[in-house]
């Protein structure tokens, strides 16, 4: 499955897309905590798999689980089954929480360019190297997603 299909999973079968809208503020928070403990762990590992994706698990959970009716779930389940073939090494629950985050990444990313695109406009740089650091973890971070979706890329 490739995350061209995060928009559809989220957006639509999920149905989450406003939840995570209107609490973008936490969402985006939590995630930079647990990005900071996803680049620990990946710097005193050899290991890069699920271990590391196994972080972001109860985070994408609860988005889930509070944003989503189990309903939602269901069909989503259904639909990833039907329409999509599935990897032998990734579940459908699996495939719904990477979606689900690389949407979210993808979302704060797009942000963070157009805020350091404004910043740069205005002339303001005392957030810029804050903001290109989060941007370049979170373009590593969907690098990292991308390899899982693809286990023999991983090294």
């Amino acid at each position: 499955m490739d995350f061209h299909y995060c928009e559809e999973i989220v957006e639509k079968w999920l149905n989450i897309g406003h939840f995570i809208d209107s609490q973008k503020n936490y969402i985006s928070t939590r995630l930079r905590e647990i990005v900071d403990d996803f680049f620990e762990v990946v710097k005193n590992s050899q290991n890069l798999g699920f271990t590391c994706f196994s972080l972001f698990v109860p985070f994408i959970d609860s988005i889930i689980q509070v944003g989503c009716s189990p309903a939602n779930i269901e069909v989503t389940l259904r639909e990833i089954r039907t329409k999509y073939p599935l990897s032998v090494h990734l579940s459908e629950m699996t495939i719904v929480r990477m979606n689900t985050l690389h949407y979210i990444t993808e979302k704060l990313a797009k942000e963070l360019s157009m805020k350091l695109q404004e910043n740069a406009s205005s002339g303001i740089t005392n957030k810029g190297k804050e903001l290109e650091n989060l941007l370049a973890r979170y373009k590593l971070l969907k690098a990292y997603l991308k390899k899982l979706e693809h286990p023999q890329l991983m090294v």
